[in-house]
């Protein structure tokens, strides 16, 4: 998955620039001409001086975030729940464990059964269920410490004191995002035009995939049962759904509004039931209270869903990938080149994780040898490009550069088809000197920026860094150094005999 909070329909719908102009203005603005494009491609079109404000992510969060504090009209007049976060979520609780468990004792008079009733709510916000609760209390009838309890009940609390606010908010922020984004776009989605265009790329993409492999010479070995290994690919393609967010099933907003309310009545029962909210610590027991039971009674609230209109633009479930709403508002106003860098490359990429994964299964040589060529490719371009002590690189990040490398690959082959070898080299903007051919390039990386100052902190995880990324890819793309002119020396140019293939038909290559 490509991990990123990608926001771009806000932009497209709230601010004077559509996101069309908004990569014309990153093209204009912050093309960093002192730096070639054969030397690094990735600062060419990102220079370090760009503050995350600055970037296509900063931009879109800012717009995302500004519009969240006007959203109290999908909720209600007034919305209650936002307004006590705002209000208690600083209020610090001052929690002490030891004075805790102390008054805890001290006002059951140290009963078992009113300490119980008073850790059970604090067990019920941590945990989804409660079957080893009853469990443990049906077990220890005859052996029951009430100290001990009341010690457990205090080491959660201080626990869940100790996480941040925001964490306890997650479902209900992402809820509000949900019914924000749904009520904002349901008319742009009424458009046959825009559904029709979908599919289009849709198809488009899935019958390129299929056709680089089928003309892998390693899946057309055949299998136990006499069938080419890639007709098993090919079943799975054709039987992977696609969904954008806003799907034929969640065009109707009854279920997201279903969700939001039992939230409202799961919080407000729970406030009533008890004290009123003085501090954090209530706040988060509340809200992770009214989480754990929409987790449990509102199965259908499918937070992959959720995740992906919130924290990823993508997301691969070996059967089905899901697409984030913002890029698919983003593919309308901007031409075939970058609607091909953003939408078809995000596709075609999280379709490769279901094939890189199954291909794994088969442990064949062929595969296993072009794999350590993209492995050792990323390792040396994270050598080469270097900008952070540690670089993510080999067998930790292979789940994602795979898919990266074969994305982009794909994606660039229906671009072409998409445009047609004629109109290739013509400019698709008066005001810039370049060609469909190199805006594809440029809107990939652009669409990528981060800011270099944070990049410096990120975490660890199965991705290859921006640049690593961005260069990295680019730089396997047979068209890249003719187009850009780089040659042997230079950083970009990666020889043809050396570009590692996966599937296609030169993956027959050993190394």
């Amino acid at each position: 998955m490509r991990s990123r909070i990608a926001i771009f329909l806000l932009i497209f719908l709230f601010s004077p620039f559509t996101v069309g102009d908004f990569f014309r203005e990153h093209l204009k603005k912050y093309i960093d001409w002192t730096t070639s494009p054969c030397e690094n491609f990735y600062r060419h079109v990102c220079p370090k001086n760009m503050t995350y404000n600055e970037t296509v992510m900063g931009k879109s969060e800012a717009i995302l975030q500004k519009l969240n504090e006007n959203v109290s009209h999908l909720l209600g007049d007034y919305d209650i729940i936002w307004y006590d976060f705002l209000t208690y979520a600083n209020v610090s609780s001052n929690f002490n464990k030891t004075l805790y468990v102390k008054k805890l004792l001290e006002n059951c008079n140290n009963e078992y059964e009113c300490v119980f009733s008073k850790f059970r709510p604090i067990y019920t916000a941590c945990e989804l269920t409660v079957n080893r609760l009853d469990l443990y209390y049906n077990l220890t009838q005859f052996s029951r410490n009430v100290t001990e309890l009341a010690n457990v009940a205090g080491q959660l609390l201080e626990n869940i004191d100790k996480r941040p606010v925001d964490e306890f908010i997650d479902m209900y922020t992402k809820l509000r995002s949900r019914m924000l984004i749904i009520d904002k776009l349901e008319v742009y989605y009424k458009s046959q035009e825009a559904k029709e265009d979908l599919n289009k790329i849709i198809y488009h993409l899935k019958s390129v995939i299929l056709r680089i492999l089928k003309a892998t010479p390693w899946l057309n070995r055949l299998e136990d049962f006499g069938v080419e290994k890639w007709k098993t690919l090919e079943f799975y393609l054709n039987k992977m759904n696609i969904y954008f967010g806003m799907d034929e099933q969640e065009r109707n907003k009854t279920m997201w509004i279903r969700a939001t309310r039992q939230y409202n009545v799961e919080y407000f029962r729970l406030v009533s039931d008890s004290r009123p909210l003085r501090n954090s610590l209530d706040l988060k027991l509340l809200h992770r209270l009214v989480e754990n039971k929409l987790r449990k009674e509102l199965g259908e609230v499918n937070e992959s869903r959720l995740e992906t209109s919130e924290e990823y633009n993508a997301l691969n479930l070996f059967d089905s990938v899901y697409i984030a709403l913002s890029i698919v508002i983003a593919s309308r106003n901007i031409t075939t080149a970058s609607k091909y860098a953003s939408l078809g490359y995000t596709l075609s990429h999280e379709m490769y994780h279901t094939f890189i994964e199954t291909g794994n299964d088969y442990v064949d040589e062929i595969f296993t040898n072009q794999t350590d060529c993209v492995m050792s490719h990323f390792k040396d371009y994270c050598d080469l490009f270097r900008e952070q002590t540690y670089c993510e690189s080999g067998e930790l990040t292979l789940v994602e550069d795979g898919p990266d490398l074969e994305g982009v690959k794909a994606a660039y082959q229906a671009f072409v088809e998409a445009i047609g070898e004629d109109d290739l080299y013509a400019n698709p903007y008066e005001d810039l000197d370049m060609t469909n051919d190199e805006l594809f390039y440029y809107s990939l990386a652009a669409d990528t920026c981060t800011d270099f100052q944070q990049s410096q902190h990120e975490e660890e995880n199965e991705h290859s860094a921006a640049y690593v990324r961005v260069n990295a890819m680019l730089s396997q793309l047979p068209r890249f150094a003719e187009t850009f002119g780089c040659v042997q020396s230079d950083p970009m140019f990666v020889a043809p005999e050396e570009q590692c293939h996966i599937f296609g038909r030169k993956a027959e290559q050993y190394r």
